[in-house]
C-alpha cells in the first residue's frame, strides 16, 4: 500500500515476536519493521498471569503502540497482546486470545484484529 511504502513501523515487542510479524508487513506494506531496544511488554502484564494485566487485551495492545511511539523511531505502530485461558463462547474449552494493535500516527488510523484458536 502506497500510503505506508517506504516507512518505518515499530514492532512493540520484547518476546521475538518480530521474526514472526515483520517479514509479512515489510513484503505486503513496504514497510521497514524496527523493534525498540529495552522495551519492556511485561510492564503492562504476561499472558501467564504472572504479572497481572491491570486492562483488557485491546487496551493493553493500544498502551504498548502509544508507549512505544514515545520512543520517536517511527510514527506507526504494531503490538500484540494474547492469553490463554476459557474460549469466549466455549467456556469449558481452553483457547488462546490474540490481539493486534497498529497506530499510524501520520494518517489518524487505528486499527486491530483478534484470533481466537483452540
Amino acid at each position: 500500500m502506497k500510503m505506508f511504502s517506504g516507512r518505518k513501523l515499530l514492532i512493540a515487542t520484547m518476546h521475538g515476536k518480530e521474526s514472526v510479524i515483520a517479514p509479512i508487513l515489510e513484503k505486503h506494506l513496504g514497510v521497514k519493521c524496527i523493534v525498540p531496544s529495552n522495551f519492556d511488554t511485561d510492564f503492562f502484564g504476561t499472558f501467564t498471569g504472572e504479572i497481572e494485566r491491570e486492562t483488557d487485551p485491546l487496551t493493553t495492545a493500544r498502551k504498548k503502540c502509544l508507549m512505544a511511539l514515545e520512543y520517536g523511531l517511527a510514527d506507526m505502530v504494531l503490538a500484540s497482546e494474547g492469553s490463554f485461558g476459557p474460549h469466549p463462547l466455549i467456556p469449558f474449552m481452553p483457547a488462546d486470545d490474540e490481539w493486534l494493535f497498529f497506530v499510524d500516527k501520520k494518517n489518524d488510523l487505528e486499527v486491530f484484529a483478534r484470533e481466537v484458536s483452540s
